[in-house]
């Protein structure tokens, strides 16, 4: 996670299985989430489905 005063950019590494039923991990993938303080709290700004 890295902060940005008052946003920050939240890092998910997935892994990716080409085969679900040998779950064998084909690779990674990484995504960036940012968030930003907005009504007093943190609030996911964009957010997108990982595979």
């Amino acid at each position: 996670m890295k902060l940005y005063g008052k946003s920050q950019l939240y890092r998910v590494n997935a892994e990716v299985c080409d085969d679900p039923e040998a779950q064998a991990v084909a690779g990674t993938e990484q995504y960036g989430f940012p968030l930003g303080y907005i009504d007093d709290r943190w609030r996911f700004t964009h957010f997108e489905l990982a595979r």
